[in-house]
C-alpha cells in the first residue's frame, strides 16, 4: 500500500531496498497470504476465489487449488484486477523492521490484514472524543451549571433540592479531581516527539514521569538522565546514513581491506580455542563471529565514544523511530537500576549500541551471557563475554549449525536480523566466507 508522505520518515532509510527483498526474493513475487502474482491482471469473484492462469484453475482466498468440480456460474459476475504487493508489518509498526514482521501482502490481504487495527484506532478515538463530550459538553456540564455560584437562587441551603444539595457539597473535590486528571493527561500529552532541540526538555520531563510509573527508582532516573540533552551529532548520523545505498562492489570494498582480512585471520587463530567452545555451545562458527566483530568496532577497537543514555534519549524524542528508542531507553535504564553498568560506563556508538559487537540494550537484556564466569555480563572489556553473547543473539534469531550463510544458504536471513540493510548482511556474508577459506 502507498506510504502517505508524512509517515516516510518513520521507516528506515533502506526500505525501498528491504521491501523488494522481501517481494521479489522472499515472496517470489506472489501475495504471501493467497499466492495472487504481482503486476499481473487477475480474475476474482466476490468470495475471494481468483484464477490461476498460470495453472489454469481457480483458487481459494489462502491459494489453495480448488477441485475441477468447483466452477462458475454465468450469472456470477467476474471482475478483474491488477495486482500490487506491498511489504505489510505485521505488528502494525513500522519501526520494527525484522523479516519475520515483514510479509509481502496483495492489496485484498493487506487491507484484511489491517482491518481489525483500523476498527481498534477508531474504536478508541470514539471512546476518547465521548469522554471529552461528556466532560464538557454533556451531563457533567449541565451539572456544573446547575450547581455554578453564579446562579444566586442555589446560594440558600432552603432554595437548594436534596440532591442539588448533595452535588454542592462534591462539586469542590470533583472539580480538584477534574482538574488533577487534566494535568495529568497534559503531561502525558504536552512534549510529543519533535524535530529539534526546542521541546528536548519538556518531552525528557515527562518521559522521567513516565519511567517514575513504570517502576524506575528515582535514584536511577536521577543518576541516568541528569546530565541528558539532545545531541545534534546524533541526529546528523540518523539523517546521513546514504552509505547503505552503495552498491556492494563499492560497501564492501571499503570495509573488508586487506588489513582487516589479515587481522581477522590472526584474531581467529589466537582465539581457536574459544571459539570453539562457543560453537559448541551455540552452533555459530568462528568466521561468523570474527567478521561481525571487525566489522562493527574493527576488532573492538573503536567501541564508540557517544553517552548511550544521551544517544538513545535524542533517538526517543525524535520522531523518526520515537516509540523503538523509548523502549531502548527504558531498556538501558533497566540495565542501571540492575546494576549491570553505570551511566558512565555506557559509551558505545550514535545509535545507543554497546560493546565489541554494538548490542542494543534490549539485545543485552535478552541475550548478553557471562561466558569467562567472572560474575559480570561485560561486552566491552571481555572478548569471550562479546563473542559468547553475539552467538547466543544468532542463535536466537534462528541460526542453524551446519548451515551456510552465503545470500542464498539457510542462514543468511539470520545476518539480516542482526542488521537489516542488506548491503551490510552481504559483506558480513563474503567476510566471513573469505576468513573461513582461509582457515
Amino acid at each position: 500500500m502507498p506510504i502517505r508522505p508524512q509517515h516516510k520518515w518513520f521507516y528506515p532509510i533502506d526500505w525501498p531496498q528491504l521491501s523488494a527483498m522481501i517481494r521479489f526474493e522472499r515472496a517470489k513475487g506472489r501475495c504471501e497470504r493467497c499466492g495472487r502474482p504481482h503486476g499481473r491482471d487477475i480474475q476474482h469473484l466476490g468470495d475471494a476465489r481468483w484464477w490461476d492462469e498460470d495453472k489454469k484453475t481457480w483458487r481459494n482466498r489462502c491459494g489453495r487449488a480448488l477441485p475441477r468440480r468447483a466452477r462458475v456460474g454465468d450469472d456470477i459476475a467476474v471482475r478483474t484486477t491488477r495486482i500490487v504487493l506491498a511489504a505489510a508489518h505485521l505488528d502494525h509498526d513500522p519501526t520494527n523492521n525484522r523479516l519475520r514482521n515483514l510479509k509481502a501482502l496483495c492489496q485484498r490481504c493487506h487491507m484484511l490484514r489491517d482491518r481489525e487495527e483500523h476498527r481498534r484506532r477508531r474504536w478508541v478515538t470514539l471512546r476518547m472524543r465521548k469522554a471529552i463530550g461528556d466532560l464538557f459538553l454533556g451531563y457533567l456540564r449541565a451539572l456544573w451549571q446547575v450547581c455554578s455560584p453564579r446562579h444566586g437562587k442555589l446560594r440558600s441551603r432552603a432554595d437548594r433540592t436534596p440532591f442539588q444539595g448533595f452535588i454542592m457539597k462534591v462539586r469542590q473535590p470533583l472539580n480538584a479531581a477534574v482538574l488533577a486528571l487534566l494535568t495529568w493527561t497534559h503531561s502525558a500529552s504536552a512534549a510529543p516527539c519533535g524535530g529539534s532541540a526546542a521541546g528536548f526538555g519538556a518531552w525528557l520531563d515527562a518521559f522521567k514521569q513516565e519511567a517514575a510509573v513504570d517502576g524506575f527508582s528515582q535514584r536511577t532516573i536521577d543518576a541516568a538522565l541528569a546530565d541528558v540533552s539532545y545531541d545534534h551529532a546524533v541526529i546528523s548520523r540518523d539523517r546521513g546514513q546514504k552509505v547503505f545505498r552503495q552498491s556492494f562492489e563499492k560497501f564492501s570494498a571499503r570495509l573488508v581491506t586487506p588489513a582487516r582480512l589479515n587481522r581477522g585471520r590472526t584474531l581467529l587463530q589466537r582465539h581457536a580455542g574459544l571459539l570453539r567452545q562457543i560453537e559448541a555451545r551455540y552452533g555459530v562458527p568462528g568466521p561468523v563471529l570474527v567478521s561481525i566483530w571487525g566489522l562493527e568496532t574493527g576488532f573492538g577497537a573503536d567501541t564508540g565514544h557517544f553517552k548511550t543514555l544521551q544517544a538513545l534519549a535524542t533517538l526517543a524524542y525524535d520522531c523518526r523511530r520515537s516509540a523503538q528508542f523509548t523502549e531502548e531507553l527504558k531498556d538501558a535504564l533497566k540495565m542501571v537500576q540492575r546494576g549491570d553498568m553505570s551511566p558512565a560506563q555506557m559509551r558505545g556508538d550514535w545509535a545507543g549500541e554497546i560493546g565489541q559487537t554494538q548490542f542494543m540494550p534490549s539485545s543485552y537484556l535478552k541475550y548478553a551471557v557471562d561466558f569467562e564466569g567472572d560474575g559480570r555480563r561485560d561486552l566491552i572489556h571481555s572478548t569471550a563475554d562479546a563473542l559468547a553473547s553475539t552467538a547466543n543473539l544468532l542463535k536466537g534469531s534462528g541460526w542453524r549449525q551446519g548451515a551456510g550463510w552465503k545470500e542464498d544458504e539457510p542462514n543468511f536471513p539470520v545476518l539480516l536480523e542482526w542488521n537489516q540493510a542488506r548491503v551490510y548482511a552481504k559483506t558480513l556474508a563474503s567476510f566471513a566466507t573469505r576468513l573461513n577459506e582461509g582457515q
